[in-house]
């Protein structure tokens, strides 16, 4: 019944994007002595899920560049080391630590969505 709810299946499948960013980073990661190897990424949840709100504009750096969403899987071509390899530990560590807070943000929303439902029945904690 409660799976049903809009807010749970977004954070259900926000931390399911997390943990297959974090699978590509940590593949990422084990192939960085691979020549020619690239970093492969997945497109912004937002962009996968369709969910493209329309946002307005109302200070000069507010929403970036409006670039549009990149495809599912993407492949960074642009750095490229001495043997090719274009995978950078310190960016594939970075890269890890945003998608982190992407799957702590996705927990505390399903964490408070679930209290307010045991609220709403009368049950709290």
């Amino acid at each position: 019944m409660f799976q049903d709810l809009a807010i749970m299946r977004g954070a259900g499948a926000l931390g399911r994007h997390a943990a297959a960013r974090q699978r590509l980073v940590a593949e990422n990661i084990a192939q960085a002595g691979v020549p020619g190897a690239l970093p492969r990424d997945l497109a912004p949840f937002a962009a996968m899920t369709g969910a493209q709100t329309p946002m307005r504009q109302t200070r000069a750096a507010h929403l970036g560049d409006g670039a549009p969403p990149m495809a599912a899987v993407t492949v960074d071509r642009s750095r490229r080391g001495p043997n090719g390899n274009g995978i950078s530990l310190e960016a594939e560590s970075l890269r890890a630590v945003r998608i982190e807070g992407q799957h702590r943000l996705a927990v505390a929303v399903y964490a408070k969505a679930h209290s307010m439902i045991r609220i709403g029945l009368g049950r709290p904690r």
